[in-house]
């Protein structure tokens, strides 16, 4: 497929950008319970055991050196082509370090695009505005409430993220098309159950 050969020659990986050492600039993401949406935010996610704040242990993080690269790369990780990457190279269920370093990024994407820093922030904005509050009660762990995403509701977003990707590794408009059009019966189909704990 056209868009296969035209990432793989395209040198830089998200890994590449990570910094070494902790940052201010990060991403939150969760490593399992993936499903048809990505969880990628850029404040961790509310999370209350017993009453009290903590965090998930199904949450991780990713630091950068600069907000511009940061906004950049957290566009590149909801857009639906790195969806496709996701679903065509993995289990599908478990988003492990190697997933989060894989997708390549052009030159000018791996130096932060100044565009993706009002569509991360309007991405994050609807994350936010649509989040509900879930809950559970587990043997181990005791009672849990976290803060609850619909990716989907971004959609619309999205779609802007992946035609401004599209530019960038030179992808024709029906390449673009499959982009934005994969799987979304499903992906925009009945809200799926989450859980965390």
């Amino acid at each position: 497929m056209g868009i296969f050969r035209k990432l793989s020659q395209v040198p830089k990986r998200i890994g590449d950008t990570l910094a070494p050492a902790e940052t201010q600039h990060k991403i939150f993401y969760k490593i399992t319970g993936v499903g048809h949406w990505f969880t990628f935010t850029l404040q961790p996610p509310k999370f209350w055991r017993d009453g009290v704040a903590g965090q998930s242990s199904r949450e991780s993080s990713a630091s950068f050196a600069s907000e511009l690269l940061r906004d950049t790369v957290f566009c590149c990780l909801n857009s639906s082509l790195h969806y496709w990457i996701y679903q065509s190279l993995t289990n599908c269920r478990d988003f492990n370090p190697s997933d989060l370093r894989y997708l390549p990024l052009t030159d000018s994407l791996a130096s932060g695009v100044k565009d993706c820093a009002s569509l991360s922030s309007r991405l994050m904005k609807r994350l936010e505005e649509t989040a509900d509050i879930g809950s559970g009660n587990y043997e181990v762990g005791g009672a849990v409430k976290y803060q609850k995403f619909k990716p989907k509701t971004g959609k619309p977003i999205v779609d802007e993220i992946d035609a401004l990707l599209a530019k960038h590794y030179g992808f024709t408009a029906e390449e673009l098309d499959f982009i934005v059009n994969y799987d979304i019966k499903y992906r925009l189909g009945a809200e799926e159950e989450e859980s965390d704990e």
